[in-house]
């Protein structure tokens, strides 16, 4: 990584607000880079969108997100699981 985070108030805000608002979705678990980056992290000013990438692999490093599947290089084919979000039991 090439970022160095001086405001950890913010970095709080970028975790929250994945968390909070990737619970609107229907797949609870699974969420696309497209879905990351255009309606979760959509403020330009605070979340630059050329800084996305870099931001999920951060929260990979903290386990936060987890890159489930990748069907090429290309960012929009990008699936994440958010672990926090998985059931607590299996079979429901």
């Amino acid at each position: 990584f090439n970022l160095i985070i001086l405001d950890f108030d913010w970095f709080s805000k970028l975790i929250a607000n994945l968390i909070q608002n990737g619970i609107k979705y229907e797949n609870y678990e699974l969420i696309t880079f497209n879905d990351i980056s255009d309606f979760i992290w959509n403020n330009e000013n605070e979340y630059p969108k050329q800084k996305h990438e870099e931001f999920l692999k951060i929260l990979q490093e903290f386990r936060i997100i987890v890159l489930r599947k990748s069907i090429s290089n290309n960012n929009n084919d990008k699936i994440y699981m958010i672990p926090s979000f998985l059931s607590n039991n299996p079979f429901t």
